[in-house]
C-alpha cells in the first residue's frame, strides 16, 4: 500500500511539474506575442504621424523587454530632433550588453554622430569601433545597403582613399544589367559621392 501511494504521489508530482512547465511556456509565448504586438503598434503609430505615442511604446519595449531595436528607434528619433545627449544615452544603453551585429553597428554609428556633435574627444575612436562593427555583420545585402554609412565614417576620419575604394567596390557589386529605379538611384548616389571625394582629395593635394 505504501508503494502504491508513493507511485501515485510521484505521478501527481510529475503531472504538476508538467503543468508548471506548460504554464511557463504559455506565459513566455504570451510575453513574446505582447512584444510583437507592441512593435507593430509602434510602427503603425509612427506611420500615422503619432510619433509621441510611438515613442512611448518603444520606451516600454526597451524598459520592459530590453528590446534594443526599440532603443535604436528612440535614438533615431532623438537624432532627427538634434537631441544629441539623448542619442548618446540610448546608444550607451544599447551597448551595455552584447547585441546582434547590425544593432551594434547602428548604436555605434549613432553614438559617433552624437559625440561628434557634442565635441567629445572619443569621437574618432567610436567611429573606428563602428567600422569594426560593420565588418562583423554577416548579412551581405544589409552591408551593401549600409555601405554609404561606412563611407561617411571613413570621410569623417579623413580616410578619403579608403572611402573611394569602398564606393568602387559597391559599384562593382551592383547587379549587372539591372535597370530598376532603386539600382539607378544608388548608382547616381555612388557617382555623386565619388565625385565629391575626388574633388576633396584634389583640393587637399593642391594646398
Amino acid at each position: 500500500m505504501e508503494t502504491f501511494e508513493t507511485e501515485t504521489e510521484q505521478k501527481e508530482l510529475t503531472a504538476a511539474e508538467d503543468l508548471e512547465e506548460a504554464l511557463r511556456a504559455l506565459e513566455e509565448r504570451q510575453i513574446f506575442l505582447d512584444a510583437v504586438s507592441k512593435k507593430q503598434r509602434a510602427v503603425i503609430l509612427k506611420q500615422m504621424g503619432r510619433t509621441e505615442e510611438a515613442k512611448a511604446v518603444w520606451q516600454e519595449l526597451l524598459d520592459q523587454y530590453g528590446d534594443k531595436r526599440a532603443g535604436l528607434s528612440l535614438a533615431a528619433e532623438a537624432l532627427e530632433h538634434g537631441e544629441m545627449e539623448l542619442v548618446l544615452q540610448y546608444a550607451d544603453r544599447i551597448l551595455e550588453s552584447p547585441a546582434e551585429a547590425t544593432v551594434e553597428f547602428y548604436a555605434l554609428f549613432y553614438r559617433a554622430l552624437a559625440m561628434q556633435s557634442l565635441g567629445k574627444e572619443e569621437t574618432g575612436s567610436t567611429m573606428e569601433q563602428a567600422l569594426k562593427g560593420f565588418e562583423r555583420m554577416e548579412d551581405g545585402s544589409m552591408k551593401t545597403d549600409m555601405l554609404p554609412l561606412k563611407v561617411f565614417l571613413r570621410l569623417q576620419l579623413g580616410q578619403d582613399g579608403e572611402a573611394l575604394e569602398e564606393l568602387d567596390r559597391l559599384k562593382a557589386e551592383l547587379p549587372a544589367g539591372e535597370n530598376d529605379a532603386d539600382t539607378a538611384a544608388l548608382l547616381s548616389r555612388i557617382e555623386a559621392m565619388r565625385e565629391d571625394i575626388v574633388k576633396r582629395m584634389d583640393s587637399i593635394a593642391d594646398r
